[in-house]
């Protein structure tokens, strides 16, 4: 069970709240010079000494059963060139951190941070779009070790 701050248990089991949910994004890539920071809200806002611009973005989060996560879905309005250039210039996947905030209090995070891999990016005229990856099992060693006479020498 997550872990919520009194005042964002009020707001999600009350009928009507003035709270507001945040979510924050974050892309970041070794290759960048800095990272990209956005939060789904109308005004800028700090968040623990990072600041956030104000973009238009879907965020179709990933399913939580019994402790496992799966991937997730982002589409941002591709009204700033910036994001494509960005992405079009890295030769790996950024990496996305989501956190949740309410707008009252932005230093205290509700939900997160989750790190997943930002993978099969489109893009047109309108919107990026791409799909998040949670656990990057497509580039997991398989086996993880490779067994020789040095590593494993009761094999041989």
């Amino acid at each position: 069970m997550r872990t919520l701050s009194a005042a964002a248990y009020e707001a999600v089991f009350s009928a009507e709240t003035n709270q507001v949910f945040l979510i924050l994004i974050e892309i970041n890539h070794a290759d960048m010079a800095s990272p990209i920071r956005v939060v789904n809200n109308h005004q800028a806002i700090s968040s623990n000494g990072q600041a956030y611009v104000p973009y238009a973005f879907e965020f179709d989060p990933p399913d939580e059963r019994e402790g496992v996560v799966t991937n997730a879905k982002l589409i941002i309005d591709n009204i700033d060139r910036i994001i494509v250039a960005t992405i079009r210039s890295l030769s790996t996947p950024p990496t996305v951190t989501i956190s949740i905030v309410l707008a009252d209090t932005p230093d205290s995070i509700e939900a997160g941070p989750v790190e997943f891999k930002l993978k099969n990016v489109s893009y047109n005229v309108e919107t990026v779009s791409g799909d998040l990856i949670y656990n990057d099992i497509d580039n997991l060693n398989i086996p993880f070790d490779t067994f020789n006479p040095v590593d494993f020498g009761g094999l041989f």
